[in-house]
């Protein structure tokens, strides 16, 4: 299972097709920010529980690593930085 896990992570057509709808709405990136703030904000006031600090935190540290990793591997950059 972990095999074919990792053969749908290695398929270039799905990395590519999300690479290029990312890269096509370039121009448009600031209008997406609120709606993805919308959405984060809509997202918290559906938890019926405060939630811990501590998986926000992980969660920008994962974001900070993917960036720097993605900086040396190509178009990753983009996919971290909206973590």
């Amino acid at each position: 299972m972990a095999q074919r896990f990792t053969e749908f992570l290695r398929a270039k057509p799905l990395f590519q097709a999300l690479n290029n709808a990312i890269v096509h709405e370039a121009d448009r990136w600031l209008l997406w920010f609120p709606v993805g703030l919308g959405f984060g904000v809509a997202l918290y006031f559906l938890l019926p529980f405060e939630p811990p600090l501590i998986p926000g935190l992980v969660a920008v540290g994962l974001g900070l690593v993917g960036m720097v990793v993605g900086r040396w591997h190509g178009n990753g950059t983009l996919c971290a930085l909206s973590l």
